[in-house]
C-alpha cells in the first residue's frame, strides 16, 4: 500500500478484499482495525488505487466487520470519493454505500440523511455505469430512512423523463421527414411536370413532321429520262435496279 505505484496499490487492495471475503472464520476485531487504515488511505492524495480499495469496505460490511466508532469517518471518506474525477472511483464509492445499506443497516439508520443528500446530487452522472450504481444506492438508503417508495418513484420519473425527451426528439425528426401532405404535393407537382414535358415533346414531333420535305409523288418526273433507258436496251431487271437507285437518290436530295 505504501508503494507509489498504482498497479501495486491496486493489486494489494484486491488481495485485501479477497482475504476478507474468503475468511472462513473472520477475526472481526482484527478486521475492524482495518477501517481507520482504509479511511487514511482514501483521504491520502498520493494513494492512486481508491477504486480498488473501496471494495474492501463492501467486503468488511458483508462479514459484519464495520466498527461503529469508525462508521462516521468511513462515510465521510466515501462521500469525498463520490466527487472524484475518476468515474471508476465514483462507481466503487456508490457500490460500497449499497453494501453498507444491505449489510450494516442497523449502524446507518440514524446517519442516512447526509448520504441521501449527496447521492441525490450525484445520481445524474455523465457515465451510465455510475448512474446505475448511484440510483441503486440511493434507493437502498431511502428505504432505510423510510423513503423507499417515494425515492424509487422519483428516480423512475427522472429516468422516464429523460427517455421521453429522447423519444420525442426521435418522433419529431420522423414526422418532419415523413409528412404525407408534403409527399402528395411533391407527387402532384412531378406528375404535372412530366405531363407538360410529354405534351411538349409530342408537339415538337408534329412540327418536325410538318416541316418535312414533300413526298416524291408531289414532284414531276422527267419522262424523257425513262424513254432513254428503254431505248438503250437494258434488261427489265437492270432497268428496275436503275429506277430504284434513282428514286433513292431523289429522296435524299434536299428540295427548296
Amino acid at each position: 500500500m505504501g508503494e507509489q505505484n498504482k498497479g501495486v496499490q491496486s493489486g494489494a487492495s484486491t488481495c485485501m478484499a479477497k482475504m476478507v471475503e474468503c475468511a472462513s472464520d473472520p477475526p472481526l476485531p482484527a478486521f475492524q482495525k482495518l477501517c481507520p487504515r482504509i479511511c487514511k488511505l482514501l483521504n491520502n492524495q498520493n494513494f492512486m488505487a481508491k477504486a480498488s480499495l473501496l471494495p474492501v469496505v463492501a467486503s468488511l460490511s458483508q462479514v459484519g466487520a464495520i466498527a461503529p466508532q469508525s462508521l462516521e469517518a468511513l462515510q465521510l471518506s466515501i462521500h469525498e470519493c463520490l466527487g472524484s474525477t475518476d468515474w471508476a472511483t465514483r462507481k466503487a464509492a456508490a457500490d460500497s454505500l449499497s453494501a453498507l445499506a444491505l449489510h450494516s443497516s442497523n449502524l446507518i439508520a440514524d446517519r442516512a440523511s447526509s448520504t441521501i443528500t449527496i447521492l441525490e446530487g450525484c445520481r445524474f452522472d455523465r457515465m451510465k455505469p455510475v448512474r446505475d450504481s448511484m440510483t441503486e444506492a440511493l434507493q437502498l438508503w431511502k428505504k432505510i430512512a423510510g423513503k423507499g417508495e417515494d425515492g424509487a418513484a422519483d428516480d423512475l420519473k427522472a429516468l422516464s423523463h429523460d427517455g421521453d425527451n429522447a423519444q420525442s426528439a426521435e418522433s419529431s425528426e420522423k414526422n418532419g421527414s415523413k409528412d404525407p401532405s408534403a409527399g402528395d404535393k411533391k407527387t402532384q407537382t412531378s406528375d404535372s411536370v412530366s405531363e407538360g414535358k410529354g405534351g411538349s415533346i409530342i408537339d415538337k414531333a408534329v412540327v418536325i413532321l410538318k416541316k418535312k420535305s414533300p413526298a416524291l409523288t408531289d414532284r414531276e418526273l422527267n419522262p424523257e429520262f425513262f424513254q432513254k433507258l428503254e431505248t438503250r436496251g437494258l434488261c427489265p431487271a437492270m432497268q428496275c435496279n436503275a429506277m430504284s437507285g434513282l428514286l433513292g437518290a431523289m429522296q435524299c436530295m434536299p428540295f427548296k
